[in-house]
């Protein structure tokens, strides 16, 4: 009864002080046979003073031999039996010896194994003894001191390289009504501390008397104290079997230091490892970077985000670091203040470090009105703790406080400027910063106002000192920031512009500074930044030699230092780079050589970071490039084992980081990419569960953060496909309702990015096609009209986009389709020849351009068609004659490319068709044959291709048309059709073929 009454006692706060209380402090320092260590008595007497503060009755023994060690605890027993709680806390040596736990007094011997574990005092031993004494009992134990054998006689180092003998403690089991706390986690060494107490005895004398806290939080408060404290070299190890119990009563709200202790431990093994590996990098303490992980939650975001918004925050911590080194106040006050932030800093309180900032700046504001001759020093103090503030905010991934803070720091720098008439170089680092800031928070006009504010900032400086070269690297990261502001914006041209610039300043600090690598790399960023928004205008070429430039510059680096994993990954992703070049021109082999050396690149990080998921990314982003490139060549085949391996990688890392929303919307990508080939193979229930999955993981990401732009754009992409996959079905009023559901995702999102006007248009381009599926050309027409629209106003608003100007031409060429199906045949040629003529233009400016030579090519068709349907077969011939030519010219130049072979069959199955018009049989079976040549060597490289299948069915059809042994002809074709109905990859389409094939061979009467 006397248990249950006790433990009731010590739950209930308002009984916190009813129960006896009784501890037993130990301390040995003066060590005979091992090394002898400096606080423990220190220790015992901190805790001494803790413990009677908590109404504990204490009894405290030091340097006791084992003889006087025993005596005290069977002393303990007598004194303390009956206490409703008993405490022994121990400090000096202890370790593990062949499995037993010890405790050794300043006595024990070191000279043989069975000698040491003689001399001391089993752990076991003292919890019996704490068991009988009380019916609550806590074992704190500050030991495992590292190297015990340290500066100590032969026998003692041949002790310590036994694999018996361990420094720290072993684990223990939870035993109930009985607490364990070690210093140390099992196996670890704990340090004896360079102050006057070891790291756990401060942490313990700190935290032991926290109002309002129940004992294990305590002890969690002091583990993550002495584990922040030591930078992740000692974490205590508690094992509790109690029941609730508060020492010290009353309540209070945590400080923010207490508050950030408690919540690091709730944290994984993983974010706990990342953390770690960022801080040792940087340098600096682990509290501010588990505060901001904390802060900004990052535990809900992507590995790569975690680890990219962890660097930024250690690099805003040791910048303002460095900060509050160099600017010094005139100011006593508002110096105290400042260090005082800084300290709070180290531990984790950001809100309590910008207290003091806050203080500081008033002090300076206030300053600064009363003593208006002390005004220029005082504006630029202040803006200076304003700038610290913010810095503070930003490590703590703060950024709506850093913003605000920066802003107040940018004004009162530019207030100083005009003061003196010199610019403050802090001036152009702040409005950097803001700008840098406000484009990760999406205000692109507030980050062009900051950028814009620093650049004449970085000019008025350079212009000062013209010779000094990080004024003029100052201007590069300006007009970079300037560049990125623009391209985000869709302002291709005037991002160009800016890119430009900033390469010619940056290649100029690179040649006056040739031995610095760092300037080498800015060059090399210059380059692909110059090489991407060359590639989004389409202008390839340039492209192409600002991405090798970049290269050359990678593999430099790369040779002066080939351990550096970022400049290894950085020339990766120039091969990448230069193989996407090649492939928009349609140089296929010589882009699969690329992305093949950027994957052994890729492949050679993996195999030296197994476990680094980077890389692993990497390698399926280039293995769906490979599948891209197979695809487009018509090696369907190809593309599916591209594709498969990296859906497989993205089921994995998705699997790995079940949180991370990056991973899943890679996963959602691999999916589709599936899906495509998948459908280009004849499989639409493959493709259509595929699409089905990108489509259920798109609506779970848009769901979860409804505000991000770039996953809704992702989930009306999804719909289009799942419009596509209806549609090849043959259900154009699904396609319609997921075509639509589509446009309606993308509209809202149009106000923020102009941009998106392009996927406004595909989309009801798309719309259109439903429509012409479902028979209303009208509707079809309508909405090819709309998607006109938003393509003709990005081309108004940026002439030199090649890319858009490709669109444009599309969109022509879907309004002739329609209306062509509504019968209005000059309406069509009218919209087919403005494609034509927007392609050719094209074609102008770069004729090797290989895609727009392929759109060139179905342009003649859709005019021959137009001109066949219209009764001009000679016009017909003429169209059809062109786009033959323009095939056969591009195979020739890649011979590989199956896409291109199917193409070129295309063609002279529409010879082969004006000719039977013609009434030129022996020409139309010319024609018919060498498309059938083609096509059975598709087929023959791709057997289970069944679109080729088709084709070949069809083009047997129209030799049977053509009167060349037509019942061989159209038994093959059946036998065809047949089987693919049997496989299930019939298109919906072909339903009724069979049918007419075997009417077909009923009526035939002419004997073969």
């Amino acid at each position: 009864m006397r248990v249950l009454l006790s433990i009731l006692l010590l739950v209930l706060p308002g009984f916190a002080w009813a129960e006896t209380r009784a501890a037993l402090v130990l301390a040995a320092e003066r060590y005979e046979a091992l090394r002898p260590l400096q606080n423990p008595v220190n220790d015992a007497r901190a805790i001494e003073d803790r413990l009677i503060a908590l109404g504990f009755e204490v009894y405290t023994e030091t340097n006791r031999d084992l003889r006087r060690m025993r005596r005290a605890f069977e002393d303990f027993a007598d004194d303390a039996a009956g206490a409703d709680v008993a405490l022994v806390f121990f400090a000096g040596h202890g370790m593990e010896v062949a499995g037993q736990n010890l405790l050794l007094p300043v006595d024990a011997p070191a000279d043989n194994l069975d000698a040491l574990r003689a001399g001391g005092v089993p752990l076991d031993e003292v919890a019996a003894v704490l068991q009988g004494v009380a019916p609550v009992g806590l074992l704190i134990v500050d030991a495992c001191r590292t190297d015990p054998f340290g500066s100590t006689g032969r026998g003692a180092m041949s002790l310590a390289r036994r694999p018996e003998v361990s420094p720290g403690m072993a684990r223990l089991g939870r035993a109930d009504n009985l607490l364990y706390a070690f210093s140390a986690a099992p196996g670890q060494a704990a340090a004896d501390g360079t102050g006057d107490n070891s790291p756990f005895t401060e942490a313990l004398s700190r935290h032991l008397e926290t109002p309002g806290l129940e004992i294990r939080q305590v002890l969690t408060l002091v583990q993550q104290d002495v584990y922040d404290r030591t930078r992740g070299k000692q974490l205590p190890y508690v094992e509790s079997g109690l029941p609730a119990m508060v020492f010290a009563g009353g309540t209070t709200e945590l400080p923010e230091r207490e508050s950030l202790l408690l919540a690091m431990a709730g944290l994984q093994p993983a974010h706990r490892g990342l953390i770690e590996r960022i801080a040792a990098e940087n340098d600096m303490p682990l509290a501010p970077l588990y505060g901001a992980f904390l802060s900004a939650d990052l535990a809900r975001r992507p590995s790569n985000d975690q680890t990219a918004e962890l660097t930024a925050a250690a690099l805003a911590f040791t910048e303002l670091r460095r900060d509050m080194a160099t600017l010094a106040s005139d100011d006593p006050a508002v110096t105290a203040l400042r260090q005082e932030a800084e300290r709070q800093l180290e531990l984790g309180a950001f809100e309590t470090a910008r207290a003091r900032l806050t203080e500081a700046a008033e002090i300076d504001s206030r300053s600064r009105d009363a003593l208006r001759e002390n005004y220029l020093v005082r504006t630029l103090s202040e803006a200076e703790t304003h700038s610290l503030n913010a810095r503070a905010a930003e490590a703590d991934l703060r950024r709506d406080l850093a913003i605000a803070d920066y802003r107040r720091a940018a004004a009162l720098f530019a207030e100083a400027q005009a003061l003196s008439g010199e610019t403050p170089d802090q001036l152009r680092l702040v409005t950097d910063q803001l700008g840098r800031l406000l484009m990760t928070t999406g205000d692109l006009v507030g980050a062009g106002q900051a950028f814009r504010q620093s650049l004449a900032a970085a000019e008025a400086r350079r212009a000062a000192a013209p010779e000094d070269i990080s004024r003029q690297r100052a201007v590069w990261v300006a007009q970079n920031g300037l560049g990125d502001v623009a391209r985000f914006s869709g302002d291709m041209t005037g991002a160009g512009a800016l890119y430009d610039a900033a390469l010619t300043v940056i290649a100029a600090v690179a040649a006056a500074a040739p031995d610095r690598l760092s300037y080498q790399s800015d060059l090399a960023i210059s380059q692909e930044r110059l090489g991407q928004i060359r590639l989004d205008l389409g202008a390839l070429a340039e492209a192409r030699e600002a991405f090798a430039a970049a290269l050359r510059i990678s593999e430099a680096l790369v040779t002066q230092d080939p351990a550096n994993t970022a400049w290894q990954r950085g020339l990766g992703l120039s091969h990448r780079r230069l193989a996407d070049v090649s492939e928009a021109l349609g140089e296929t082999a010589s882009a699969a050589a690329g992305y093949h050396r950027a994957l052994a690149f890729f492949e050679g990080l993996r195999a030296a970071q197994p476990d680094e998921p980077l890389w692993q990314r990497d390698i399926s982003i280039l293995r769906t490039r490979l599948g891209d490139l197979a695809l487009a060549q018509g090696d369907l085949a190809g593309a599916q084992t591209q594709y498969a391996a990296a859906l497989e990688l993205s089921r994995l890392l998705a699997r790995q980081d079940t949180g991370n929303t990056e991973l899943k919307r890679d996963l959602a990508i691999a999916f589709e990419k599936y899906g495509n080939v998948l459908q280009r193979l004849g499989d639409l229930a493959g493709a259509q569960a595929a699409y089905s999955a990108a489509l259920a993981g798109r609506e779970s990401l848009a769901a979860h953060d409804p505000g991000n732009a770039q996953w809704q754009r992702d989930l009306a992409i999804s719909h289009n496909l799942a419009g596509d996959i209806a549609l090849a079905l043959g259900d154009a009023a699904a396609a319609r309702g997921a075509y639509d559901r589509a446009l309606a995702r993308l509209l809202p999102l149009t106000a923020a990015n102009a941009g998106l006007g392009r996927d406004i248009s595909i989309t009801y381009n798309k719309i259109g096609q439903a429509a012409l599926a479902q028979g209303d050309p009208q509707a079809a027409g309508d909405a090819f009209r709309a998607g006109l629209a938003p393509m003709r106003a990005l081309v108004a608003q940026n002439p030199a986009h090649t890319v858009w100007q490709s669109d444009l031409a599309v969109s022509h060429d879907f309004l002739g389709l329609a209306l062509w199906n509504s019968g209005d045949l000059s309406g069509a040629r009218r919209a087919f020849e403005e494609s034509l003529r927007l392609t050719t233009a094209l074609l102008a400016q770069d004729p090797d351009n290989r895609a727009w030579q392929r759109s060139l090519a179905i342009s003649h068709d859709r005019l021959g068609g137009l001109a066949q349907t219209g009764g001009d077969l000679a016009a017909a011939a003429a169209s059809f004659g062109a786009a033959r030519d323009l095939r056969a010219a591009l195979l020739a130049a890649n011979p590989d490319n199956l896409l291109w072979r199917q193409d070129l069959a295309y063609s002279h199955g529409n010879l082969g068709s004006v000719a039977l018009g013609q009434g030129d049989a022996a020409a139309a079976r010319q024609a018919f044959a060498e498309a059938l040549t083609i096509q059975r060597d598709l087929v023959q490289r791709d057997p289970a291709n069944a679109r080729w299948r088709h084709d070949i069915a069809l083009t047997l059809s129209n030799l049977a048309r053509s009167g060349a042994t037509p019942r061989a002809y159209l038994t093959e074709a059946l036998a065809i059709v047949t089987a693919l109905r049997a496989e299930n990859q019939l298109l919906p389409l072909a339903e009724g073929w069979a049918d007419d094939l075997e009417t077909a061979l009923s009526g035939l009467n002419v004997p073969e």
